[in-house]
């Protein structure tokens, strides 16, 4: 551009398309800070609270094999090869009976889903956890600490007891509970349950999302969204599959 003339048209529209360039280079690269500051804060918070990181999941294909060790331990835990086994819950009879009373009521509704999972879900878990955690050998082999507690409840979202939360508090959505561990008079936090429909969760993502993967690279650090409709698929499944193994 000579200094003595004024600048063409081609010039012009040269030095318009770098300022261009410019300004989206400098708006990508205040994004992808944004988004490392996020990530970054998301680990610190991660971290802060104590829940237990699930690198890896697993292959479906081993999860019978670990469920059925599991099984056969609290198995033995109430029925020891010497005495008797032990009687601490309600007779067949009337576990049979709440079994009917769960199939007689189709569920229609997320709020159908909500109710039946906190009475034949949670319910059941929470009985048997409270009676291994009354034996005195399953403390010994299992970490049961005083039993757990299932909450959806506001003040629930804070490990202190007691404490007052803040009206602007984001709160917990009515699918998704707390899960907590008792020590004491003290309590700590597992990890959160989310009820999903089951049409919110079709064959074709579980099916894509049941595979051994690397949670932490595959979905935690993922960045970017893919566009391609089989690529989206997938990446969907992936989330779903590790919300519902972790969180």
């Amino acid at each position: 551009m000579s200094s003595d003339t004024s600048p063409s048209k081609e010039e012009l529209l040269a030095l318009l398309r770098r300022e261009r360039e410019r300004a989206d280079y400098e708006r990508k690269r205040a994004e992808n800070a944004k988004q490392h500051q996020r990530l970054a804060d998301d680990e610190r918070i991660y971290q802060k609270s104590s829940r237990p990181c699930v690198p890896h999941v697993p292959s479906p294909r081993d999860f019978r094999a670990a469920q059925q060790a599991l099984f056969d331990e609290i198995y033995q835990l109430f029925h020891p090869n010497s005495e008797e086994p032990l009687r601490v819950f309600p007779p067949l009879l009337v576990i049979e009976d709440r079994g009917e009373q769960a199939c007689t009521r189709p569920l229609a509704s997320e709020s159908d889903l909500v109710r039946h999972q906190e009475a034949e879900v949670e319910n059941p878990v929470k009985e048997v956890i409270d009676r291994l955690a009354g034996l005195p050998a399953a403390r010994c082999r299992l970490p049961l600490g005083g039993g757990i507690i299932f909450e959806n409840h506001t003040n629930t979202v804070t490990e202190e007891a007691g404490q007052v939360q803040p009206v602007d508090k984001p709160t917990l959505r009515p699918d998704q509970n707390c899960v907590y561990i008792r020590s004491g008079s003290e309590r700590s936090l597992l990890y959160v349950i989310e009820y999903k429909a089951a049409h919110k969760l079709p064959d074709a993502y579980l099916r894509a999302g049941l595979r051994r993967m690397n949670m932490v690279q595959e979905v935690v650090q993922q960045i970017t969204l893919p566009t391609d409709a089989n690529e989206k698929l997938l990446y969907d499944a992936k989330l779903l599959r590790s919300c519902h193994t972790a969180f």
